[in-house]
């Protein structure tokens, strides 16, 4: 569904609501999600000042590396109609590059409360989302580089950052991480699928473009298959349950509509987010305040149903 604007002159409060949801809140779900596994994984607990300080590291890291996208990539976004602040030109572009950049700065300075290990590795993701983004570099319109560094960088460097939060990495640490990087790459390239017309039109050249929607969704399905798996193997039971729930939709994307995918997408998310529940049960509030207060903007703002 196409959004559409309902004030067009709006209020303080819906100008502000408009720059925090620059940020894409809902996207920051998949970025608390490996982070609060490899944090649990390692020994950590809740409800201490590493698991606050993981919820703003999520939300402004997240922030950082996603506005970069959108200002690169807003002829795009407004070609596949996509409800975002910037590309629906309800900020402007100086906005949403200082939101970026304080984004940023507050992601590597939160890290640098934990120890200094987390702020290389929060420095390393922030270079992740520039090769991702940035016109000079561009992994995004590469048809391997963005599946593999999405995998990388969304995936196993994040669980990482989680880990290294409650203890020390160690050669089991990164094992356990592999799935993550492996389900990663293979959820990246499902949402390149249901963009493939517009990310055609525009030039780029993602592995869907590349090779087509059906070769890739086929791909798709295998990864995310391999990562449930070997998260089983790997004590990683959320990944493993998550596969198991949303495989299902994943097929019928595959086989049926290719525009199921971001439906298959979301439910794989949520399905991740609500396990970490059953390991940190306070989690369930910043969830239902992210997904709760998404749906109210989307819809009183957008006219959307939404997520």
């Amino acid at each position: 569904m196409k959004p559409t604007i309902i004030n067009k002159k709006p209020g303080l409060l819906a100008r502000l609501m408009d720059h925090l949801f620059f940020l894409r809140p809902l996207l920051i779900l998949p970025i608390w999600a490996p982070l609060f596994l490899g944090y649990w994984a390692s020994g950590g607990r809740g409800l201490d000042i590493e698991y606050l300080i993981l919820l703003f590291l999520g939300i402004f890291l997240g922030g950082a590396i996603y506005g970069l996208n959108q200002i690169y990539d807003i002829e795009g976004d407004k070609i596949n109609d996509k409800n975002l602040s910037l590309s629906l030109n309800l900020i402007s572009p100086k906005a949403a590059w200082v939101i970026s950049i304080i984004s940023a700065i507050l992601s590597i300075g939160l890290a640098a409360l934990i120890n200094i290990w987390l702020v290389l590795m929060v420095i390393l993701g922030l270079l992740f989302g520039v090769l991702y983004s940035h016109p000079k570099f561009k992994l995004k319109d590469k048809p391997w580089g963005g599946m593999i560094i999405n995998g990388l960088g969304h995936g196993a460097l994040i669980y990482l950052m989680g880990w290294i939060s409650a203890s020390p990495l160690k050669w089991g640490s990164l094992l356990r991480a592999l799935p993550y990087a492996i389900a990663f790459a293979g959820v990246y390239l499902a949402t390149t699928i249901p963009d493939f017309k517009g990310d055609s039109i525009t030039g780029k050249k993602t592995l869907a473009v590349s090779v087509g929607p059906s070769k890739a969704a086929l791909l798709a399905v295998i990864l995310i298959c391999i990562a449930s798996i070997t998260g089983g193997f790997l004590r990683e039971p959320a990944l493993l349950l998550t596969g198991l729930f949303s495989f299902p939709f994943y097929i019928y994307a595959t086989i049926k509509n290719h525009d199921k995918f971001n439906l298959a997408n979301k439910i794989a998310v949520l399905m991740l987010n609500i396990w970490i529940c059953f390991y940190l049960f306070h989690y369930i509030v910043p969830l239902a305040i992210v997904v709760v207060g998404s749906r109210f903007y989307y819809k009183l703002r957008l006219g959307l149903k939404y997520p």
